[in-house]
């Protein structure tokens, strides 16, 4: 699934002051294994996409309404059915302190 976030109307305050817990909120996703991609679409601060693992469309949501930026109303958010279906993927393994990609 792909989770839209947008910045809600006069955000441009309230997003600085959460955006450390907002930015350990993903890193859990990707902990986790939830987050498989995910980025800025442009400069405007709340203005992302993620690309997420999950088996429905109710657990996308869910996991989209615990970021912090969206529980305090900073940002609303759309959640989109998506298919990988073209492009490669690299692969990262951590073990003990080394990490190993292939590409």
């Amino acid at each position: 699934y792909c989770i839209q976030t947008l910045p809600s109307y006069d955000s441009s305050t309230s997003l600085p002051s959460h955006l450390t817990s907002h930015l350990l909120w993903l890193s859990s996703l990707e902990t986790s294994g939830l987050l498989f991609t995910g980025g800025s679409t442009s400069s405007v601060l709340g203005e992302n996409l993620y690309i997420i693992r999950s088996k429905t469309f109710k657990e996308a949501e869910a996991i989209a309404m615990e970021d912090p930026w969206c529980r305090e109303c900073c940002t609303t958010f759309r959640v989109y059915e998506y298919k990988v279906e073209w492009g490669k993927v690299g692969v990262c393994v951590k073990v003990g302190g080394g990490e190993y990609r292939l590409e």
